[in-house]
């Protein structure tokens, strides 16, 4: 009877024999590969759409592990700047991209370098069953790793290559949501020649001091654009004309305690929290004044800031 393997084991990967990673077939397998994935991942079972291959890790007659793959993000940054290719071309090739969606070892497996050795193999099979079942050749294997709860070393070990990170959004069936779980990605070349394929050459990806920089030079006119709260400075006096010097002199007071913060990305946190507490923001949390003023990708960096730094 196919069940999932409860005891736990420690040992070598020799000590694991048979081990198999096979398609999963019916429903009893089906049922199989969700208990595992709703148990040991984070983020639990979610029914996906579309293309899809799901996996079972087999030791004997027992199910040890799962993974998951679906179509590749729509849009993914430092993946589109990693392949280089155009708008047009991610269109009309984007099939060609996977995604690792699901990937968990229950938790009594206490084996060495067994993630690895399963995403190793994993890999060649995705590659073969994924054509042979949708005529598609995949190029790239691309997944997502969460800093907070895994250093992607069993990735890595597989020949996978971290490239840069999300935005912190997720698609909904019309549009984006914001959540501000910025995630690591990881990508894994099939297909070696896919740019000269595709028709395009890797583009460099921003790097962040450049735009941490330009942030800072222009945090004075975004915090002036935004606005201050007539209720907070009109009990001062404060004549008219003097309001629109206020970004400046905000500004340069806050530059007299520069010697507080150790990286110039706090700097310019503890400026833009400042600008508004002041600014017509309605809420005045980290996440709100963070959207005001830095974008979506600095919310999960100012709430640290206000809780840690």
């Amino acid at each position: 009877m196919q069940r999932v393997k409860e005891e736990r084991i420690k040992g070598g990967l020799s000590d694991l024999k048979p081990l198999e990673i096979r398609l999963v077939k019916g429903e009893a397998e089906s049922g199989l590969w969700k208990q595992l994935v709703s148990t040991h991942h984070y983020l639990g079972y979610k029914r996906a759409w579309g293309r899809r291959l799901r996996y079972l890790v087999w030791v004997g007659d027992g199910a040890i592990g799962a993974i998951g793959w679906k179509s590749g993000a729509l849009k993914l940054q430092s993946r589109d700047y990693f392949i280089g290719w155009s708008v047009e071309q991610r269109k009309q090739y984007l099939a060609h991209i996977l995604n690792n969606d699901r990937f968990v070892i229950a938790e009594e497996m206490r084996v060495k370098n067994l993630a690895s050795h399963v995403l190793a193999r994993n890999v060649r099979m995705v590659s073969r069953d994924w054509e042979s079942r949708y005529g598609v050749k995949p190029y790239l294997l691309e997944t997502f790793i969460d800093p907070e709860r895994f250093s992607g070393s069993s990735y890595r070990a597989a020949g996978w290559q971290p490239i840069g990170s999300t935005k912190g959004y997720e698609k909904l069936k019309k549009g984006y949501r914001y959540h501000g779980k910025v995630k690591e990605v990881y990508v894994y070349v099939v297909e070696e020649e896919f740019r000269r394929i595709i028709g395009c050459e890797r583009r460099s990806y921003p790097q962040e001091g450049s735009l941490t920089t330009h942030k800072e030079e222009r945090l004075p006119m975004m915090i002036q654009k935004v606005g201050y709260n007539p209720d907070l400075i009109d009990w001062a006096g404060i004549e008219k004309e003097v309001v629109g010097r206020i970004a400046e002199e905000l500004v340069s007071f806050h530059r007299l305690f520069g010697d507080c913060f150790r990286r110039k990305e706090q700097r310019l946190l503890g400026q833009s929290y400042l600008g508004g507490l002041l600014s017509e923001v309605p809420r005045k949390n980290g996440e709100a004044i963070a959207l005001a003023f830095l974008g979506p990708r600095a919310v999960r960096c100012q709430q640290n800031f206000l809780s840690r730094y």
